[in-house]
């Protein structure tokens, strides 16, 4: 673990001598670029989110099945139930 975090210490160190290296100039340039690409991707994550959020909206209230689509003589009480009640108690 200890040669894992020397090398990554080793490498940033590195980086770092790399960046200070730069010219001012070319620094300005390369953070502008990152904070350009970084910002063109936060608006699009808003839009994409926006896009979402719009075509949830048009969805309707969810209804139930079972009392929402009854025909108009059915009784409240489950059909099943009434079968077998019917064959149970029915005289032969």
């Amino acid at each position: 673990m200890e040669k894992i975090r020397s090398l990554i210490d080793h490498w940033l160190g590195k980086l770092d001598q790399r960046w200070r290296g730069l010219p001012l100039r070319r620094q300005h340039r390369y953070t502008l670029l990152l904070f350009t690409g970084y910002l063109a991707l936060m608006v699009l994550a808003i839009a994409n989110a926006w896009y979402d959020t719009d075509q949830i909206s048009s969805v309707n209230h969810i209804e139930n099945p079972v009392i929402g689509k009854r025909p108009s003589g059915a009784s409240a009480q489950d059909s099943l139930l009434l079968q077998l009640k019917n064959q149970i108690y029915e005289r032969k």
